[in-house]
């Protein structure tokens, strides 16, 4: 086809005096044309049928080349490897690697090295019948030498028993480094869709996990002292986020367009665990989403932790927060976002429907004094239940509907400006809260044993 169109042309070319040019283009693309054929059919593995476990041939074969061409085909194996300065070419997914009963912590691909690059291919494990969770269904690990310039293309994984792909380390002297992952699709995992244990420069686009027994996208450090950082994930689709630092503060973390969706939690046999919030953030810093929308969770949409042995999470910002139909299981706290365990958190454009009796945000009394539990936020709207409780508000343009209580015992320094607030109880028992270019609309009281009054040009409605 090539040769036809160029072909087409020769007329005009020969008026112009490019002919010549042009047989020498066409003599070049035919050329480079031919070459990728016998590349391809040089370095392409034959699918033996008469032979029921592949892994000894295949693998026998990728060692032998540095460029293998698996075409579409289902391979019956129980783990390859994928060494230094080595290419997998594919047909896609329709290339697959099956994987037989294997034991406990064997992952269908294993990655280990640099300057690697991989097709598109689909892996499928044996979750009902391998036992532990980690047998991955595509692990890259590093082991005394850094692994790093790894890409790969796409990823389909079924049936995993431990995660769909896997990113970390077999010892705490080494890391991985410069790793590119597109088009992951994770399908009834034991554990997390994607975890990342260590890296630094770390890239994963294009995600859907469907059936995860604990994350969707687990961001957690392991072992203590290896570095977790620079790491951005962009179009996710599926159940929970988790952001935790190890020995060291998970920092430069990035995450755009996600939608995270408790319909998608939970893994068949079902994993020990269960993470009921929709994000989990421990021991970071520098965390940034772009584009976040949480639903369906039984507890919390946003829980900052924070443990005794931990750096406190700060520098957390999101840019458009959707929640809708969350802490849908009665619990002690029955708030959306759990501030206790973060410093500063800031959001530009919030929409959030809260429910009877739940909290957007709630902090704890022990910090009412501090900056700790600071929560800087702009352009939101949200209709019903309590806006914040118990933590520093920084707000600037609410539009908060129909109130239970807008806020209540707010931390000092609290400071709310050019907003609409209307509700039942508009501000009760907080000791420092600032209003400025304010209009209220409440029905029972304005404040509820409270020492602040509003400050200048505030409108004051009652209905």
């Amino acid at each position: 086809m090539l040769f036809n169109v160029t072909y087409s042309k020769t007329r005009y070319l020969m008026k112009t005096g490019k002919f010549l040019s042009s047989i020498f283009v066409v003599t070049i693309l035919l050329g480079l044309q031919s070459c990728t054929n016998k590349l391809i059919k040089s370095n392409q593995y034959r699918l033996n049928s008469a032979i029921i476990d592949q892994t000894e041939e295949i693998q026998n074969f990728i060692n032998t080349h540095d460029t293998t061409y698996l075409p579409a085909g289902t391979y019956i194996i129980t783990q390859i490897k994928i060494s230094s300065n080595k290419t997998i070419l594919t047909d896609g997914f329709v290339t697959k690697l099956k994987q037989l009963p294997s034991p406990v912590g064997t992952p269908v691909m294993l990655v280990m090295g640099e300057n690697i690059k991989i097709d598109s291919i689909s892996v499928e494990g044996s979750i009902e019948t391998d036992q532990g969770e980690w047998s991955h269904g595509l692990a890259i690990m590093s082991k005394t030498k850094t692994t790093k310039n790894v890409e790969i293309k796409g990823l389909h994984a079924k049936n995993i028993r431990g995660d769909g792909l896997y990113i970390g380390t077999l010892d705490a002297l080494s890391n991985c480094k410069n790793i590119i992952a597109n088009n992951i699709e994770v399908e009834n995992c034991l554990r997390n869709g994607v975890s990342v244990v260590t890296g630094e420069n770390i890239y994963i686009n294009n995600v859907i996990v469907k059936g995860a027994g604990l994350f969707g996208i687990d961001i957690e450090g392991d072992p203590p002292k290896i570095p977790l950082r620079n790491i951005t994930v962009s179009d996710v689709v599926g159940p929970c986020i988790g952001i935790i630092g190890g020995g060291e503060v998970a920092s430069n973390i990035t995450f755009k367009n996600v939608k995270a969706n408790g319909i998608f939690a939970g893994s068949k046999p079902a994993y020990q665990h269960k993470v009921n919030s929709g994000v989990v953030v421990r021991n970071a810093s520098s965390v940034t989403f772009e584009n976040l929308d949480i639903q369906n969770f039984e507890k919390f949409a946003i829980d900052f932790v924070f443990e005794r042995t931990d750096k406190i999470n700060e520098k957390i910002t999101i840019k458009n927060l959707t929640i809708k139909d969350v802490s849908l299981k009665e619990n002690i706290y029955n708030a959306y976002i759990l501030t206790t365990g973060v410093k500063y958190f800031s959001i530009d454009t919030l929409n959030a429907e809260i429910g009877n009796g739940k909290s957007l945000f709630l902090g704890n009394d022990a910090k009412i004094e501090s900056d700790e539990q600071t929560v800087d936020i702009k352009n939101a709207v949200t209709n019903g239940g309590y806006f914040a409780r118990y933590t520093k508000i920084l707000g600037d343009n609410l539009t908060l509907i129909n109130c239970e209580y807008c806020f209540q015992k707010l931390h000092k320094g609290s400071t709310i400006k050019n907003s609409k607030l209307s509700g039942i109880v508009i501000n009760s028992l907080s000791t420092d809260t600032h209003f400025f270019n304010t209009t209220v609309k409440f029905s029972k009281s304005k404040f509820e044993n409270c020492q602040k009054q509003f400050e200048t040009n505030v409108k004051e409605l009652k209905e």
